[in-house]
C-alpha cells in the first residue's frame, strides 16, 4: 500500500507542477524569477485507507525540474522523498526520482524505501481457508531502477536492476511460517536484472479517458554475492480506454494483468492476488502462488458538479502452474467507488472505493487516482 499511494501521490504532484507552471507562464510579471518554469518545490501532506494498512498519512516532498538547454521543451523531470505511517504501525520513508535526458531520448526512474511493519500470511495456494491468517512484522530494503532509451514518441526500452531484504522482525510461535519453514520465513534477500518495453499513449497517467498502455518487464534473479534466490519474475500489463459516448465524460477502462514466477523465489516474491489496484476487495496475499492471472473492467462516470462514480468487475486468481488453470476456479471481485476532483484541470480525482471478493471478503480504498 505505501509504495502504491506513493507513487499515485507522484504523479499527482507531476500533474501539479505542470500546471503551476503553465500559469506561472501565461502569468508572466516582472516579480517572477527568470527561471520559475523550470523549477518547482512542494510539499504536500495526504491521506490514505486500505485493508492492509488501514489508515495511512504521508507526507511527500516534490522537487520538479526540467533539464537541457531548451529546458522548455523538455518533459518534466522530479524527485520525490517521502515518509509514511499508519494506524497498524507501519513506517516507510524513501525516495522516487523520474529524470529524462535533455533531449528525453533517455528516461531515469527508481526507487529506494525502508518500510517496517505488518505482514498477513495465509499460505501458498488459491483454497486457502480464512483461520489460517498469521500476522508478522517484517522489516523491507528494496532498491529498484530502470534506464529506458526512447524508440519512438511513446515507445521505450530498458534495463532495470531490483534488489530487496526482507528482514522477520516477529512471527508466531510455532505458527505457520515457522511449521512449514516456506522460504524466506526467516528473511530473504534477491538481486536480478531485467528488460522492460513500454507503451503509453495516455494523456493523463492518473485519469484516462483515451489511450493505450502496455509494458512487458522481466527480472532474472541469481543466487552470488548479493541474492540469496535463483529465480525469473514476467510481468505482462494491457490497459485500453474508450469514451463510449462522443464528448462526455464517462469512461470505459478495462485492464489484463499477468504475472509469471519461474524457479524458487523466497514467498514475498510470489505473485499475489488483492490490494488497490486489481481484485479490490481482497487484501493483498490472501492467495499467493508462483502465477497470476486477472482482468477487470471499470466504468466512471460524472454525477454532480466535481463528484463522479465508479462501478467495476474483474475475475482472476493464481495458480501453481499455468497448466492448472481452470475458469470454472476463477475468483470474482466487484465493487463501487465515490470520485471527487481534487484538481479539475487535471482531472486527477480523489478516489474512495468499496470492493468485495467472491470468498466473502472485502475492503475499503482511499487515495488518489485512479486504480489503473
Amino acid at each position: 500500500m505505501h509504495i502504491i499511494l506513493i507513487a499515485r501521490l507522484i504523479a499527482c504532484l507531476l500533474l501539479v507542477g505542470i500546471t503551476k507552471q503553465t500559469m506561472a507562464q501565461y502569468k508572466k510579471t516582472k516579480k517572477a524569477p527568470k527561471d520559475s518554469s523550470r523549477y518547482h518545490f512542494a510539499i504536500v501532506p495526504v491521506l490514505g485507507v486500505s485493508p492492509e494498512t488501514g489508515f495511512t498519512v504521508a507526507t511527500l516532498g516534490a522537487l520538479n525540474f526540467k533539464t537541457g538547454k531548451d529546458y522548455q521543451k523538455s518533459r518534466l523531470s522530479n524527485v520525490m522523498p517521502f515518509a509514511s505511517f499508519s494506524f497498524s504501525g507501519q513506517i516507510a520513508f524513501g525516495t522516487f526520482y523520474r529524470v529524462f535526458s535533455g533531449n528525453d531520448h533517455y528516461l531515469f526512474q527508481g526507487r529506494l524505501i525502508y518500510n517496517i511493519g505488518n505482514a498477513v500470511y495465509y499460505g501458498i495456494g488459491n483454497d486457502l481457508p480464512e483461520s489460517n491468517k498469521e500476522n508478522s512484522t517484517n522489516q523491507i530494503v528494496s532498491f529498484a531502477t530502470r534506464v529506458f532509451r526512447r524508440l519512438d514518441k511513446n515507445l521505450f526500452f530498458g534495463l532495470q536492476y531490483q534488489y530487496v531484504h526482507l528482514t522477520s522482525l516477529e512471527r508466531a510461535s510455532g505458527g505457520l511460517l515457522e511449521t512449514t519453514q516456506v522460504a524466506g520465513y526467516d528473511g530473504s534477500v534477491v538481486s536480478g536484472m531485467g528488460a522492460a518495453v513500454l507503451y503509453d499513449d495516455r494523456k493523463n497517467i492518473l485519469n484516462p479517458q483515451r489511450g493505450f498502455y502496455a509494458e512487458m518487464s522481466g527480472y532474472r534473479f541469481n543466487e552470488g554475492p548479493i541474492g540469496e534466490y535463483e529465480f525469473t519474475a514476467l510481468q505482462l500489463d494491457v490497459r485500453k480506454y474508450f469514451q463510449p459516448f462522443q464528448g462526455s465524460s464517462h469512461t470505459l477502462a478495462v485492464q489484463g494483468f499477468a504475472n509469471f514466477v519461474i524457479g524458487d523465489p523466497p514467498y514475498n516474491q510470489l505473485s499475489t492476488l488483492g490490494g488497490p489496484t486489481i481484485m479490490r476487495g481482497y487484501i493483498r496475499g490472501r492467495y499467493r502462488e508462483k502465477h497470476h492471472l486477472a482482468m477487470q473492467a471499470e466504468y466512471r462516470f460524472p454525477i454532480w458538479r466535481k463528484f463522479g462514480m465508479v462501478v467495476f468487475g474483474g475475475v482472476g486468481d493464481v495458480y501453481n502452474k499455468i497448466v492448472n488453470f481452470d475458469s470454472a476456479d476463477l475468483k470474482a471481485s466487484y465493487g463501487v467507488g465515490l470520485r471527487f476532483q481534487i484538481l479539475p484541470a487535471n482531472r486527477v480525482n480523489l478516489r474512495l472505493d468499496y470492493g468485495r471478493g467472491s470468498d466473502g471478503s472485502s475492503g475499503i480504498y482511499l487515495g488518489i487516482g485512479e486504480a489503473f
